[in-house]
């Protein structure tokens, strides 16, 4: 149960992080970007919810992050019995980045990539992305689902609200 409310706690803070960037920052934001921060129909919803969710988390924390470890261990860490912290550290770091990164493409098709347009896309995908890492880490890939699904909801619950 305490992981499903640590989950839960920073999935909630993720979606605010994300909305009230994008709402405190919105007059340095360009139009198109503005008219992508509406509220989804059902189906993006359902879809975000799955494939942020699941397909990501899978592909990200349990697929590109443990294999960095695994790689990095047995590189560097190979007399150590279990990867060292650092190791981890590391492979979440990458993993957020690479998962903030993948967000170039809709990005890219929704705005010009200016400068800010790269702080904003690395920033509000890659943090997250970095408590997701930690939370499959200390617990498990699924709470790091849910707490992934908990942002993309109250992102689109905040969505309804400001936007």
């Amino acid at each position: 149960m305490k992981g499903i409310q640590l989950a839960i706690i920073v999935g909630l803070v993720a979606g605010v992080v994300l909305r009230g960037f994008d709402y405190l920052l919105q007059s340095f934001l360009p139009k198109a970007v503005i008219d992508l921060l509406h509220p989804y129909n059902a189906l993006e919803f359902i879809l975000a919810l799955l494939y942020g969710g699941i397909v990501e988390e899978l592909l990200m924390r349990f697929g590109v992050m443990s294999l960095l470890v695994f790689v990095l261990w047995k590189l560097f860490d190979r007399k150590s019995a279990k990867p060292s912290n650092w190791v981890f550290i590391f492979a979440i770091s990458v993993a957020a980045l690479i998962f903030a990164i993948g967000h170039y493409g809709p990005t890219a098709l929704a705005t010009e990539m200016t400068p800010f347009i790269w702080f904003r896309m690395i920033l509000l995908n890659g943090l997250p992305g970095f408590f997701f890492g930690w939370l499959y880490w200390k617990h498990n890939l699924e709470l790091a689902m849910l707490s992934h699904m908990v942002t993309h909801i109250v992102a689109h619950l905040l969505m309804l609200i400001f936007f």
